[in-house]
């Protein structure tokens, strides 16, 4: 067995590339083993921290603006005994609406949801701070400070109208937090701005109430899916106005979405995921070349060598000398 030790340690001595090779390669997937499993641990803490940092919502209602839809809304959620801190936030949604720089020619489609940074929130708060702004001021969401920097100009077309927006910050939201979850850009923006949106573009943006609601403490502890609880309350509501409307045939209202923080937060990681994952898979690929490699290696030189090993141990010769 020493033998094959003083073969293999002999090896290492002459075949210094195929060993360099080895060590680079086991240093490199070492690394990226290293960031996939801190980053399947830990995307999820991300998350959780902008959720803690903004008072996250745990459930999401988009209702229409009208009384009757908005106060049965409120009714079902103080009603249930798994609800606790709860509010109303009003938004104006953009849904055909177009972006750019300035001097952009061809500015890229994309819908924005819109709320006044001067109105206060206690649920889904603005992670950055807002004193001070006003005007045309606005903050993005911190997944488009990869086109616009501070104090650059969002350019917004909506129909034939154009606003032009000075960026002052940028804002994470644990709902808003990537393409895989709400498909529009939250911007907040000033109340003049906000009137402005809504009195030049009718129809093209609409209004709507989202209904932030916080669970309790025991409901977060006992219920282990809370997409069905957000389904329970939607469908109490929705099925209520749809009794309503067939006795009211002209009304118009509603709910019109429920979104569960829980299911956001899964949909946000799964991106992120799926290129750990085949970050992952790489590693181990290079991994086992490495080791196919300094395998066939040292089994080559075994062989080409354990002749000359055995003749020099016939003719008296100790392994410690031939060392």
């Amino acid at each position: 067995m020493y033998r094959y030790f003083f073969i293999a340690k002999n090896n290492i001595k002459k075949q210094k590339n195929d060993m360099i090779t080895f060590f680079l390669m086991t240093l490199i997937t070492s690394f990226l083993l290293f960031i996939s499993l801190s980053f399947i641990v830990d995307i999820g803490k991300v998350i959780d921290s902008v959720y803690d940092r903004t008072n996250g919502a745990d459930l999401l209602y988009f209702v229409s603006t009208d009384k009757t839809a908005s106060e049965k809304m409120e009714e079902v959620i103080k009603g249930s005994p798994y609800t606790g801190e709860y509010e109303v936030t009003r938004r104006a949604y953009a849904g055909s609406s177009k972006y750019g720089h300035v001097n952009d020619r061809n500015m890229a489609e994309y819908p924005f949801s819109i709320i006044s940074y001067e109105k206060e929130m206690k649920i889904q708060q603005i992670s950055t701070s807002v004193r001070g702004l006003h005007g045309t001021e606005v903050i993005l969401p911190a997944r488009m400070s990869t086109e616009f920097g501070i104090g650059d100009i969002l350019r917004i077309k909506i129909g034939d109208n154009i606003y032009d927006l000075k960026t002052c910050g940028f804002a994470e939201d644990s709902i808003y937090c990537s393409p895989m979850n709400m498909g529009a850009y939250q911007i907040y923006v000033s109340d003049s701005v906000y009137d402005d949106l809504l009195f030049e573009n009718p129809g093209a943006v609409t209004e709507e109430d989202v209904h932030k609601v916080k669970l309790t403490k025991d409901a977060l502890r006992k219920i282990s899916d809370k997409n069905d609880l957000c389904d329970e309350l939607f469908n109490e509501v929705n099925d209520w106005i749809t009794e309503y409307k067939v006795t009211h045939p002209g009304y118009t209202g509603g709910i019109r979405n429920s979104v569960p923080f829980a299911l956001l937060r899964t949909s946000a990681m799964i991106l992120p995921l799926m290129f750990i994952a085949i970050i992952f898979v790489f590693a181990l690929i290079i991994f086992i070349i490495a080791m196919v490699i300094i395998s066939f290696s040292v089994k080559n030189f075994i062989m080409t060598n354990m002749k000359n090993t055995a003749i020099m141990e016939a003719a008296g010769y100790t392994v410690g000398e031939l060392v």
